[in-house]
C-alpha cells in the first residue's frame, strides 16, 4: 500500500513537474536571450507614430528586455534612451528639451519593467527546482515502475500542455485584446501595464511584438509536448514488443 501511494505521488509529481517545466521553457526561450527580442522588434516597432527611427526603437526594445529580464542595469537603459534621444535632437526629430513618453521610459514605464524582472527574479530558482524534480520523478517512475508507465506519464504530461495550449491560442485567436488583458492581470496591478499608445514602451513593443512573443512560446512548448508523446508512444510499443516477444519465447519453450 505505501510502495503504491509513493508510485502514484512520484507520477504525479512527474506530471505536474514536466508540464511546468514545458511552458516554463517556452517563456526562457522568449525571455532568456535578446535575440528574439531583437528580431520581432525589428518586424514590428511602430516608427511610423515615434519620433525615433526603425533601428533607434529597435534598440530600445533590446535595452528594455535587458533591464526587464537581464542585467536590470538601469545606467545602461538610460544610456540607451539617451542616445536614441540625442541622435534625434541632432537630425531635428526632437526638440532640445524633450519631454513626454514618447521621447523617454517614465517612472510608470519603469516601474512596470522593475515589475517583470521581480517576477523573473522570484520564479527563476523555484523553476530550475521544479525541472530537477520533473526528472527526478521521472527517474523514479521509470526505474521502480518500469518503461511502460513512464511512457503512460509522458503522453499523460505531452497530450494535457498541448491541449491547454491549444485551448489559449484559440483564445488568444480569437481576441487577444481580451487574452493580452487577462494575462497581464494574474502577475499585475490594474493600472500599471497600460501606457499611451505613442509611449516610448509602446512603440518599441507594439501589440504585434506580444503576438509573436505568444506564436514563440507556443511553439517552444507545443514542440516539447509533442516531442514527450512521440517518446511515450515509442517506449510504449518497445514495451509491447518486448511482452509479446516474452510471451512467444514461454510458449515455445513449453
Amino acid at each position: 500500500m505505501f510502495k503504491r501511494l509513493i508510485n502514484t505521488g512520484a507520477t504525479l509529481c512527474a506530471i505536474i513537474c514536466l508540464a511546468v517545466t514545458f511552458v516554463a521553457a517556452g517563456f526562457m526561450v522568449c525571455a532568456g536571450t535578446q535575440l528574439p527580442t531583437r528580431l520581432l522588434a525589428s518586424a514590428t516597432v511602430n516608427d511610423s507614430i515615434s519620433p525615433y527611427t526603425h533601428d533607434e526603437l529597435v534598440e530600445i526594445a533590446v535595452a528594455i528586455r535587458e533591464y526587464s529580464f537581464g542585467n536590470h542595469n538601469q545606467e545602461e537603459l538610460n544610456e540607451a534612451m539617451d542616445k536614441v534621444l540625442a541622435s534625434a535632437q541632432n537630425d531635428g526629430r526632437a526638440p532640445a528639451k524633450a519631454v513626454g513618453e514618447e521621447y523617454h521610459l517614465d517612472s510608470s514605464a519603469i516601474s512596470h519593467l522593475d515589475d517583470c524582472y521581480k517576477i523573473m527574479d522570484l520564479v527563476r530558482i523555484p523553476l530550475i527546482i521544479i525541472a530537477l524534480l520533473a526528472i527526478a520523478a521521472a527517474a523514479h517512475v521509470r526505474v521502480r515502475m518500469g518503461r511502460k508507465a513512464l511512457a503512460s506519464t509522458l503522453i499523460t504530461t505531452g497530450a494535457m500542455v498541448l491541449a491547454l495550449f491549444v485551448i489559449a491560442g484559440a483564445a488568444a485567436a480569437i481576441d487577444f485584446n481580451a487574452f493580452f488583458t487577462l494575462f497581464h492581470s494574474l502577475f499585475f496591478s490594474a493600472g500599471t501595464w497600460t501606457f499611451w499608445y505613442k509611449s516610448l514602451l509602446i512603440c518599441s513593443l507594439p501589440e504585434g511584438f506580444w503576438m509573436g512573443m505568444g506564436i514563440i512560446w507556443f511553439a517552444t512548448t507545443a514542440l516539447l509536448s509533442i516531442l514527450s508523446v512521440c517518446v511515450g508512444l515509442r517506449l510504449r510499443r518497445r514495451s509491447n514488443t518486448r511482452y509479446n516477444s516474452g510471451i512467444t519465447a514461454s510458449h515455445f519453450n513449453r
